[in-house]
């Protein structure tokens, strides 16, 4: 590696791994302060607050391996350009391009690193995210008390007529009703006035249980409260639906087979499919973005060219909800064209800028 290499990604690498890594932290300040909006967090284990941070941190290092080439960059050009280093760069007979050459190889590793956590690590992280959350929104998101509340568990609809939050951090519950099919032809009903919810666990105060096969009824009324046997996890999708994140692109392509022989529309998941190649494919291009602002524009200031590369990040993120929620909708423009065109703008910005630094 030559001299000059070093010099640039000695510098670089820094900023880029300290910028990544206080956006994720805010991103997940940010998530804890939504977290102790919405939920009694005394209720919470503080293990339980920490996995909250940990299987949320893929999905925000995603979004922040954006911000943070685009800041490094910015900042070591703006550096490097203000002390006419560039210059003399130039001067000694050093292209511009050659100059980008660190700039365009630590880029690419960044992008593939991109890929195989989107790939690899945020599906797995996000649902294991979303199921917990939910199981925490079960224990403290309620009210202290709350009134005819139903629920869709996995193998159970259950009615309460009154649900309150117990000093211990488990959930009291008053006139239960438990509706499980174990099989087609058999229906159980459990009926208790009182039960308790704690870490998974019901557990129902001296309940009647009606089972019913077929035509005939049976009723059992037991003289101790009864735990069921297994741990009864909460449906996520009862709370939050399931993201194309958390799927592989494997997966994805399985899905608009199934949709495709459903004759359902598969815009939506090939726009998913296409959008994990153009995310990656963003920091290449945010990282050549975040350079030529800054050796364009530090006559205008010292960070000009810094201010301008995380202005476009945030038109980046803009333009790419606004492709998802509203171009998605125009039949006549293909997910692909929607996928990648806030990294198509921000290239075509970058090929008519080009001509400028050369000069």
């Amino acid at each position: 590696m030559k001299t000059l290499d070093k010099y640039i990604l000695k510098e670089v690498v820094f900023l880029f791994v300290l910028g990544a890594i206080i956006t994720v932290l805010l991103f997940e300040a940010n998530q804890l302060m939504l977290l102790f909006k919405v939920m009694h967090v005394g209720s919470i284990p503080w293990r339980a607050l920490l996995q909250v941070v940990l299987f949320r941190a893929p999905d925000f290092v995603k979004l922040s391996l954006i911000i943070g080439i685009s800041l490094a960059t910015s900042l070591t050009f703006a550096r490097i350009t203000r002390e006419s280093e560039v210059k003399a760069m130039l001067s000694g007979g050093i292209s511009i391009r050659r100059i980008l050459k660190p700039i365009l190889i630590f880029s690419v590793f960044v992008s593939l690193f991109s890929f195989v956590l989107l790939e690899k690590v945020v599906p797995i992280s996000q649902k294991h995210f979303r199921n917990l959350l939910c199981q925490l929104y079960v224990i403290s998101a309620a009210p202290d008390f709350k009134s005819d509340v139903v629920l869709d568990l996995d193998r159970y609809t259950a009615r309460f007529g009154s649900v309150s939050r117990t000093k211990v951090g488990g959930i009291q519950l008053d006139d239960v009703f438990l509706l499980e099919r174990p099989r087609p032809d058999e229906t159980w009903i459990y009926s208790a006035k009182r039960g308790l919810y704690d870490d998974g666990v019901w557990n129902l105060e001296k309940p009647y249980v009606f089972t019913i096969q077929e035509d005939n009824l049976l009723v059992a009324s037991p003289n101790k409260n009864l735990e069921i046997n297994e741990r009864i996890s909460i449906n996520p999708d009862s709370f939050m639906h399931a993201t194309d994140e958390e799927e592989s692109l494997g997966t994805i392509l399985e899905l608009i087979d199934k949709a495709e022989k459903e004759d359902r529309s598969t815009k939506g998941l090939w726009l998913s499919f296409h959008a994990k190649f153009s995310d990656s494919f963003a920091c290449f291009v945010f990282a050549i973005l975040g350079t030529l602002f800054s050796i364009l524009y530090t006559k205008k200031g010292p960070f000009a060219g810094v201010f301008l590369s995380l202005a476009s990040v945030l038109v980046f993120y803009i333009t790419t909800i606004l492709s998802d929620s509203v171009l998605l909708k125009i039949s006549w423009m293909p997910p692909v064209v929607i996928a990648w065109m806030p990294n198509i703008l921000a290239f075509l910005y970058i090929t008519y800028q080009f001509r400028e630094i050369r000069t």
